[in-house]
């Protein structure tokens, strides 16, 4: 695996796993365990099917999907496992599955 990245910044249709946040993240504890209630934990694995127009993700966690706004999309990093680097976003279209 290589250094996180902002979920911003993942591409469609490849297998992402979410990164611990750093210390001083600013998210507030509410929001990380809001996220955490729809699935999305440190070490969670899921798949970014969507971008919308506003900068947004939505992603699919633990069979579901989950929309995200353009600042926590930003504030959030990720892990794109080497196996899952090569995969192309012409995926995106075909069926995810998401190993819950």
């Amino acid at each position: 695996m290589e250094q996180p990245v902002p979920l911003s910044m993942a591409p469609v249709g490849v297998r992402l796993i979410l990164a611990a946040p750093p210390v001083d993240s600013a998210g507030t504890t509410a929001e990380r365990r809001r996220l955490a209630q729809f699935g999305l934990r440190p070490g969670a694995e899921f798949v970014v099917v969507m971008r919308t127009s506003g900068g947004g993700r939505v992603v699919a966690v633990a069979g579901s999907r989950i929309a995200l706004d353009r600042a926590s999309a930003h504030g959030l990093s990720v892990l794109i496992p080497h196996d899952d680097r090569g995969a192309s976003a012409s995926t995106a279209g075909d069926p995810v599955t998401v190993a819950g």
